[in-house]
């Protein structure tokens, strides 16, 4: 339901919108009902958003966003960032499995965002 609201609000607000070089919106997957990925990009291209966050390299969303023209940003979620940082490994399979796949797959991945506000006090110093 959270997702169906948020997304009822940004296509108001995309509507109201006329003049502007670009209109990008987060996505989460932190939802009960998360939309099919096809309907998420078909409702923000119709309502002018031609960049999305992604805050979790969810397959459902990059797989949807293939050949869509949208550009990306991938997220890697905060609880990866000290496994990441211990095994460049670990890293590079994420890149290879998160980027380079759908990179092949016409998704225009143009960033890669290294968790949430990983440095928050909430985070408790981890």
């Amino acid at each position: 339901m959270s997702s169906v609201i948020v997304l009822f609000v940004f296509v108001i607000i995309g509507r109201q919108i006329t003049h502007v070089d670009g209109l990008g919106c987060n996505l989460g997957t932190q939802t009960t009902h998360f939309l099919p990925g096809e309907i998420i990009v078909n409702l923000m291209q119709e309502n002018g958003f031609d960049k999305v966050k992604l805050f979790v390299a969810d397959p459902r969303a990059l797989g949807a966003l293939g050949g869509s023209g949208m550009q990306v940003m991938a997220g890697i979620p905060n609880f990866m960032l000290a496994s990441f940082a211990s095994s460049p490994q670990l890293a590079q399979q994420w890149v290879s499995k998160n980027v380079s796949y759908y990179l092949s797959q016409k998704v225009d991945i143009r960033y890669v965002a290294l968790g949430n506000e990983p440095l928050l006090k909430s985070y408790n110093n981890s």
